[in-house]
């Protein structure tokens, strides 16, 4: 199941605590300063109390708006991050029991390279359905492939500029979903849970853990920087997703099953 960031948590307190204070602190101003009197005369007027109340109005309105929005989005991304932890779980039962020593001694049967599933054919296929998934809602990752890729070349001292190469995602199609597919593989994380240090060594009907990681990007105005966190320019808000099934267990050798054969 997913939870809700501490930072949603955190902004929501701070702006209860930070609005409680700034009236408080306005009313003893205007008490204290004697301009309550002196705004009660202005406002004696009802054509004055219109144009005073109007834009504090309008001003709440459009923030209630704004932020409604952006929380519809993040429930709805946060279906897909659950279901991408359990795409990812339904491969971790079926690729740690693979006997895959042949390519790497750490890689036998139920085992796994590391937990954090950064290395490891296990691991890389765990990942991969996981990213698959949060895909669907993942922004523009082209900006940061093509910032990668200057940095490599950078370091043989080659610029790589080609024209209209900004441009590629917007033609749509296949280009669109690769722009999206680069987001999803830089901005989402993928860890098994469980104790001990890597490679892990599981057992026959064990409880396989999956935790995937997404950094959705917060698009709605205001919104994105009450919400969210600025990284690499844009501001988003990590989403968890939990899912949890039982190994499928030792993969036994192949036996020919009852009454198969010639008569």
């Amino acid at each position: 199941m997913t939870t809700l960031p501490a930072a949603f948590w955190w902004c929501l307190a701070g702006g209860v605590l930070g609005g409680g204070a700034t009236l408080f602190a306005a009313w003893r101003w205007l008490t204290g300063a004697g301009a309550l009197r002196r705004l009660r005369r202005v406002l004696a007027d009802e054509g004055a109390s219109s144009i005073v109340e109007f834009p504090f109005a309008l001003l709440s309105l459009v923030l209630i708006i704004v932020l409604s929005c952006q929380l519809v989005f993040m429930a709805s991304a946060y279906l897909v991050v659950d279901y991408a932890a359990y795409a990812a779980v339904r491969v971790a039962i079926v690729a740690v029991p693979e006997d895959r020593s042949k390519d790497d001694s750490d890689e036998g049967v139920n085992k796994i390279k590391k937990l954090d599933l950064s290395d490891g054919s296990k691991g890389t296929d765990v990942r991969d359905a996981a990213i698959f998934v949060c895909t669907a809602i993942s922004s523009s990752g082209w900006n940061a492939a093509v910032a990668e890729i200057n940095e490599v070349t950078a370091k043989f001292g080659v610029v790589l500029n080609l024209p209209g190469i900004d441009d590629l995602p917007a033609l749509g199609g296949i280009t669109a979903y690769v722009d999206r597919y680069l987001y999803s593989r830089y901005h989402t994380t993928v860890r098994m849970l469980a104790e001990g240090d890597s490679p892990k060594q599981f057992e026959e009907a064990d409880l396989l853990r999956v935790e995937v990681t997404h950094d959705f990007e917060l698009l709605v105005p205001i919104a994105s920087r009450i919400l969210g966190t600025k990284k690499d320019g844009i501001y988003v808000t990590h989403l968890y997703g939990r899912a949890a099934m039982l190994n499928e267990g030792f993969p036994g050798e192949e036996k020919e099953p009852e009454g198969a054969g010639s008569p």
